[in-house]
């Protein structure tokens, strides 16, 4: 019996070193001008007795040589807060900082590693997003039965509740001009479940939200390309997640992904030419891959240690690259 168990654990070290061998075999390099992937790596954690995962926020260049074997950890999240957990994050626009959610939203610079608390409320966030203009910061939050939709200055004074609804999903997404905010909401009828997406103005306190796309699939995770043309997120079909692009005022729907595959967490790079995202492999485990904003040829660039996922989080602008060589 032991030596079987040995046998089988050999067996799958060498199957899931051949997928990666063959998905290495797919890479591309990719110029400076992309800038830096953040990510979520999450890795089995055995001494945990409340959590099952350790997860840690790493980054690295998909410029790189060794296209994303080595990366540079951020932040430890086992360390830094006393959750242990991080709900959400997202890139400052000009590249220097994340702005981290754990009950309190944080502000971690990039170059020192420094963190800083900047709120003082307590917040369960579901989703957080940084405006581009590098203004403002917006995330969702469960409040009794409804959940709110919140914005505050990046430094997070400010704090206020943008609208209440029970609809709101949590995915949400800036315009490329900071003035409107797109988030998935769950609309219900009395009939089966729909989703959609829909717009607010970032602006305006208890303004009306606008449903611009609604699907009878679940959606998430939406990132607004920097030109503003087009809307990307993850939607549920045929036991799957795939990536599509939408118009943001809901038309053209178009299918970026169509694997035996989950594909998720889509986010633009900074200059809009491409798009990030997260795909299960073979081994059962989450790989970032980047494709053509138009979904065609689609490349590993991170190939995590066997048994750990990546998940996709944000583009660092690629004018700090000096900064955080």
């Amino acid at each position: 019996m032991k030596r079987l168990l040995i046998t089988s654990l050999i067996l799958s070290v060498l199957f899931a070193a051949l997928v990666t061998c063959i998905a290495l075999s797919q890479r591309r390099s990719f110029p400076d001008t992309m800038g830096t992937l953040v990510f979520e790596l999450s890795s089995p954690n055995p001494s945990a007795s409340r959590y099952a995962n350790k997860l840690d926020v790493d980054m690295f260049r998909p410029s790189n040589p060794l296209l994303g074997e080595r990366f540079e950890t951020l932040l430890d999240p086992d360390r830094a807060f006393p959750q242990r957990l991080i709900d959400d994050l997202d890139c400052s626009p000009d590249g220097k900082a994340l702005i981290v959610s754990s009950q309190y939203l944080y502000q971690l610079d990039i170059q020192d590693k420094a963190l800083r608390q900047i709120t003082n409320d307590p917040h369960l966030v579901l989703a957080l997003a940084s405006s581009p203009d590098g203004k403002r910061v917006a995330f969702t939050d469960v409040h009794g039965r409804e959940r709110a939709l919140y914005t505050a200055n990046a430094d997070g004074s400010a704090l206020a509740a943008l609208t209440y609804s029970t609809e709101f999903a949590g995915a949400l997404a800036w315009s490329p001009d900071s003035r409107e905010i797109a988030f998935t909401v769950e609309l219900s009828d009395g009939g089966p479940a729909q989703y959609g997406i829909a717009l607010m103005d970032a602006n305006v306190a208890n303004a009306t939200f606008r449903t611009v796309y609604k699907a009878g699939a679940n959606l998430g995770q939406l990132s607004w390309s920097p030109d503003g043309r087009r809307i990307a997120f993850q939607m549920w079909k045929q036991g799957r997640f795939d990536i599509y692009t939408i118009q943001p005022d809901g038309s053209n729907l178009t299918r970026l992904t169509n694997e035996n595959q989950q594909n998720a967490n889509p986010r633009w790079s900074p200059d809009g030419s491409l798009i990030s995202y997260s795909s299960l492999d073979a081994s059962g485990h989450y790989q970032l891959y980047v494709m053509n904003a138009d979904g065609s040829d689609a490349h590993l660039v991170l190939a995590v240690p066997p048994g750990e996922d990546a998940y996709n989080v944000c583009w660092l602008a690629a004018q700090t690259q000096k900064e955080i060589s």
